[in-house]
């Protein structure tokens, strides 16, 4: 907390010196003997309007002050604070300044990455700390209604999950590619799939099951292989034209 407490007192200040910039704030001297200075002594404050043009008595000049604030930095020392104060709970500078401006595709993956996995960690403690106790502290209550729970072994046996809300990818379609991948080398599980995306992997089986089903009797197709429309092959073809001419592979030339 004392990191926004600078960046406050910081942005006080440059106010501040911009205020004083703005306004008629500056020293009166005058360029005459001492003995020829009747109306004003050192120390005296003169009140002046702001925005406007003063006039002096002859032989008076006034000298504004110079408000030397760093204010070219301030950007930068906003910037400074407010990633450190958001390193404190892993969470990225973008999601914290609410600008993306500087970042790219990649640099907001890779940051994104940690601030997941932090999640990751809280949720657990969460589920060890809170969430465990208080539906244990409820079974021992259910167990003394008659035929609420059911009756199936003893309470010691079961088992739960708490399902968390997931976190949406950048580019779905790279994320189903490669979640197609995995799954079809058996390097990933329906349970971990659909657990990552805060659902039961049992209730999302039984409600395609039950659109399929009901698909099948409406006579409406549910398995065609979508086509890639013609917006598509043009992005590739400009692809494959950006890429080097020695990248492609040249034919051997006739005897």
């Amino acid at each position: 907390m004392h990191l926004f407490a600078q960046l406050r007192r910081f942005t006080l200040a440059v106010i501040a010196a911009a205020e004083a910039a703005a306004d008629h704030a500056g020293v009166i001297k005058a360029n005459v003997p001492p003995e020829d200075v009747e109306k004003y002594d050192s120390g005296d404050v003169v009140e002046l309007e702001p925005r406007s043009f003063v006039t002096l008595p002859a032989g008076w000049d006034i000298n504004q002050i110079d408000a030397k604030q760093p204010t070219t930095t301030y950007d930068s020392f906003v910037s400074k604070i407010l990633n450190e104060a958001a390193r404190c709970v892993n969470m990225p500078y973008n999601v914290a300044a609410g600008n993306s401006a500087s970042y790219n595709y990649a640099s907001g993956r890779l940051d994104h990455q940690v601030y997941y996995k932090s999640q990751t960690v809280d949720r657990d403690d969460l589920a060890i700390v809170c969430l465990d106790r208080v539906f244990l502290a409820w079974l021992d209550e259910a167990a003394m209604i008659p035929g609420l729970l059911p009756e199936d072994g003893p309470f010691a046996a079961w088992q739960w999950q708490w399902f968390w809300d997931g976190n949406e990818h950048v580019d779905p379609a790279k994320e189903a590619n490669a979640a197609e991948i995995l799954l079809r080398n058996n390097l990933l599980t329906l349970a971990h799939y659909y657990a990552a995306q805060g659902q039961d992997w049992r209730d999302a089986i039984m409600q395609r099951a039950e659109e399929i089903k009901l698909c099948e009797e409406q006579g409406v197709p549910w398995n065609q292989v979508v086509s890639k429309s013609p917006d598509d092959e043009e992005e590739e073809t400009d692809e494959e034209s950006e890429k080097p001419a020695d990248s492609k592979k040249k034919e051997p030339a006739n005897a």
